[in-house]
């Protein structure tokens, strides 16, 4: 969904805002080629990650199809806010006030500027932060795995 995002800067207004792009796909250098601004920011791979949830304020996952995306749960883990694709597996989990960062049409240009504006808007909010961590805590990989050998003792019982 990086070709999406890209788009979106293109062709919406979005002053202030810088888009920070972290991790490799086989497209990235033709995207970096393709969109040389000052407000897009291609860092590579980077062992580091977690200095770049803390320094940012929305997470976006564009995908048409993602089957869980785990980068969901590290950002929520972070207590930021996402906006997502229906998509994304991970959007069944996001509920209450953070379900406003679900995009139901994912080539809706306006729908992915309205939903990032409105999590930079309310990504200082402490009541979203605490949700975006409760959701992430009820979702570790411990709990999964403890769920998953429940699942698997159940059966074979």
């Amino acid at each position: 969904g990086l070709d999406r995002l890209l788009r979106l800067w293109r062709e919406h207004e979005m002053p202030g805002i810088y888009l920070v792009i972290v991790g490799n796909d086989a497209k990235v250098s033709s995207y970096r080629n393709q969109h040389a601004r000052k407000d897009i920011i291609f860092t590579g791979a980077r062992a580091d990650v977690e200095e770049f949830y803390g320094a940012a304020d929305v997470l976006v996952l564009p995908s048409v199809q993602e089957g869980f995306g785990n980068v969901v749960l590290e950002a929520l883990a972070c207590g930021l806010p996402v906006v997502v694709s229906r998509g994304v597996g991970a959007a069944e989990l996001l509920t209450g006030s953070l379900a406003e960062g679900i995009v139901d049409v994912p080539d809706d240009g306006a729908a992915w500027q309205a939903k990032i504006e409105c999590a930079l808007q309310n990504c200082g909010c402490s009541e979203l932060k605490k949700e975006s961590r409760r959701i992430a805590e009820a979702h570790s990989w411990n709990d999964h795995f403890r769920q998953f050998e429940a699942c698997l003792a159940e059966f074979c019982r």
